[in-house]
């Protein structure tokens, strides 16, 4: 059984949303959803409007919303979507350019495959420990690559939040997307997050840690993340996805 949850939440800083969540065929892009399903698979992704311009927040819902009738079982169906809607945000009729992080991930029962352009990330939980499992596209990532920059002093590189990568470039191709087959598989009382920039760049690991190791559901989990990034401050948009597989 698949038990998850979603939030996506505006902040305390914005006023509009760029967030958004898709959690098997529900695309949210704020607020609350909870659910389960006796079939160990499916589709679930985190977008993430890049730039706050006027109407950017319309990027990630639209992504989602062109990947909610996808088969997690068919990869070249779901790189088809993301390049389709790509293309869509290329010609949007709203006067400015629309693009958004991506990071999706298809259940296969035991197996994982992860689909990302961006920042946005997936983890896994287990035994106590936090892993992530999907690599940025990012400036900050490429200095921590070549060695100019290491974990500590990345944490306060002043162009973390620079991407390398969206969707809604023009010259965007599907070799853009990461896609990673997860062969140490997806085992019983582990938690994946999906989760963006508004988490990760501003909860500690070790603190996203001691939160999903409480004894508590997966919606007091999602909740308290939430609100550990608006006790930092609520700088970002904020949303997290928790897909959780008991017996």
């Amino acid at each position: 059984m698949l038990r998850y949850v979603g939030i996506v939440d505006r902040g305390l800083v914005h006023e509009t949303n760029d967030d958004a969540a898709m959690l098997k065929h529900s695309v949210i892009h704020d607020g609350f959803f909870e659910g389960e399903s006796l079939i160990e698979g499916g589709l679930f992704a985190v977008a993430d409007g890049v730039g706050s311009i006027e109407n950017s927040e319309l990027a990630s819902r639209y992504v989602l919303y062109c990947l909610e009738e996808c088969n997690s079982r068919k990869s070249e169906e779901i790189i088809q979507c993301i390049n389709e809607a790509n293309s869509g945000l290329v010609k949007n009729h709203y006067g400015n350019i629309l693009s958004t992080t991506l990071c999706v991930v298809g259940i296969l029962g035991s197996q994982l495959v992860s689909y990302n352009v961006g920042n946005s990330r997936l983890y896994r939980f287990r035994g106590g420990f936090l892993r992530q499992l999907t690599r940025d596209h990012s400036k900050v990532q490429e200095l921590l690559d070549t060695g100019i920059l290491n974990e500590e002093t990345a944490k306060d590189y002043p162009g973390k939040n620079i991407i390398t990568r969206c969707l809604g470039a023009a010259d965007f191709s599907t070799d853009w997307i990461t896609v990673t087959e997860h062969r140490e598989n997806f085992k019983y009382n582990d938690i994946l997050m999906l989760c963006t920039d508004g988490i990760h760049d501003y909860i500690r690991i070790e603190e996203l840690e001691s939160i999903l190791s409480d004894d508590m559901s997966l919606r007091e989990k999602a909740k308290m993340i939430i609100q550990c990034a608006h006790d930092k401050g609520g700088q970002d948009n904020e949303t997290v996805v928790l897909i959780e597989k008991n017996e």
